[in-house]
């Protein structure tokens, strides 16, 4: 008996038990229904950034936070979320702030560009030797700015203000419970596609 929809809102023709197994499968289905994911990149990079005096007061790309993807959807939001590490030098008690920033590129020859609401402050005391810290950057990107299936990528920026000593992200340590051992750090996250 063939499956019936009449004008009351009522379906015709399913009998007891429903349909037989594999008549609907998950490829049948609506895979964009609001609130759902339709992708995951991740961001695993231990790439290191050494950031010298002379990057005072200016932006700096922190290589290990890149990551690209190809939306699925042109109206879907893009969730970004990726942890940082980094020490910084001091040459005496001194309170460091800085600024995050996430750019992106979309491609269309302008290369990477703030996206203007998108600053963190970051902030914190540090002693005569500097200090270590971690933290995670967090933005949802409400309008990617490119067609289906072409590269929107993001990368996060770092503007240290107050302070010349250099920064560190992702440096080699040593950690002693490891038995000393050189430990790379990693920038670790994700870019998640989020239909709308």
């Amino acid at each position: 008996m063939p499956i019936t929809i009449n004008g009351n809102g009522t379906i015709g023709g399913i009998t007891a038990g429903g349909l037989p197994n594999g008549t609907v499968t998950r490829d049948d289905l609506a895979t964009t229904a609001k609130g759902s994911i339709l992708q995951v990149v991740s961001i695993n990079n231990s790439t290191p950034n050494n950031l010298a005096s002379t990057n005072f007061q200016s932006w700096s790309a922190l290589a290990a936070t890149a990551a690209t993807i190809y939306p699925k959807a042109s109206n879907s939001h893009l969730l970004y979320v990726c942890g940082l590490n980094l020490e910084h030098d001091a040459p005496s008690t001194s309170n460091i702030y800085g600024f995050l920033s996430l750019y992106k590129d979309i491609g269309d020859g302008s290369s990477y560009q703030s996206i203007s609401n998108s600053y963190q402050y970051m902030s914190e005391s540090s002693d005569s030797h500097g200090s270590t810290t971690a933290t995670s950057f967090i933005y949802t990107d409400t309008n990617h700015g490119v067609t289906v299936g072409n590269p929107v990528s993001y990368k996060v920026y770092y503007n240290r203000a107050n302070n010349t000593s250099s920064t560190h992200f992702n440096q080699v340590l040593t950690v002693p419970a490891d038995g000393g051992a050189q430990t790379s750090f990693f920038s670790n996250g994700y870019i998640m596609e989020i239909a709308q």
